[in-house]
């Protein structure tokens, strides 16, 4: 991220959520702060998505640089949703680490008023995100990553928690996804994981999985580029060796990021 900015790629998401959410069956809530993210952000990409020609021009863009790219944020947003509606999850705490502009914690806690949410991200999103959408009552920690992982262990020490973890892994180094994984797993209470990650780059591979120089110089330029990714069955062995097994996957459906629920062996 640039240093004052927020997050360019979690606008990018909203602006996803506004072009396909309905379509994906995405929670009313969810839309309505993605909409007002984008209503206030300045540039010329969010201010297209405010209108429908606009939503079409970006849809060419779009097919030009990374076909399928909003409905794939989308997609990954239903496969959560549908995660975190269970037992055991609205029952106890969620964290959010990385929450750009996501809605889904506001609608957990509308679906489910007994949830509690903890929302986190770099200040300047955070303060960005607070700004725009206000509280909601919802507690809101700023939070770092990699460099505070000390922090976020610290929310989820000694409680029944899901960490929430979507679209964050693949800008964190390696080292340091393995360093924070040793520590959840260390924590008294483990939490449940829920997460996306990137597969390796393939020849002729779609989405994320291709080599796109036009979207690394937009990820470098904006301070955000891609740092860690893995094939599923390694983050599998990582995962069984911290003492996790793996209860649900999403595979993405090509594109190059799949989602991972993990639950602890000790609770």
């Amino acid at each position: 991220m640039k240093p004052g900015a927020p997050s360019a790629t979690a606008l990018l998401v909203a602006t996803s959520v506004v072009r396909e959410g309905a379509a994906h069956g995405l929670p009313p809530a969810a839309i309505e702060i993605a909409v007002r993210a984008v209503a206030s952000a300045t540039g010329s990409w969010p201010a297209l998505a405010r209108h429908r020609m606009g939503r079409w021009l970006l849809a060419l863009a779009e097919r030009a640089v990374i076909p399928g790219l909003a409905a794939h944020h989308c997609a990954r947003k239903a496969w959560l949703w549908s995660r975190l509606r269970r037992p055991g999850v609205v029952d106890g705490t969620v964290v959010w680490a990385g929450v750009g502009y996501d809605g889904l914690g506001r609608a957990l806690q509308r679906h489910a008023p007994g949830a509690r949410v903890i929302e986190t991200d770099h200040p300047d999103t955070l303060r960005r995100r607070r700004d725009v959408l206000g509280d909601a009552g919802i507690e809101m920690q700023a939070v770092s990553l990699p460099e505070e992982i000390d922090a976020l262990t610290r929310l989820l020490a000694d409680r029944p928690a899901t960490l929430v973890c979507e679209g964050v892994a693949m800008y964190l180094p390696a080292r340091a996804m393995r360093r924070m994984l040793a520590r959840l797993a260390a924590l008294p209470s483990p939490p449940r994981l829920i997460f996306s990650a990137l597969d390796t780059l393939g020849a002729g591979g779609a989405g994320f999985r291709r080599p796109a120089t036009g979207v690394r110089r937009w990820l470098e330029r904006h301070g955000e580029p891609f740092r860690w990714r893995a094939r599923p069955a390694l983050v599998h062995r990582h995962l069984a060796e911290a003492g996790y097994v793996v209860t649900a996957e999403w595979d993405g459906c090509g594109f190059g990021e799949y989602a991972i629920e993990a639950e602890p062996l000790r609770r």
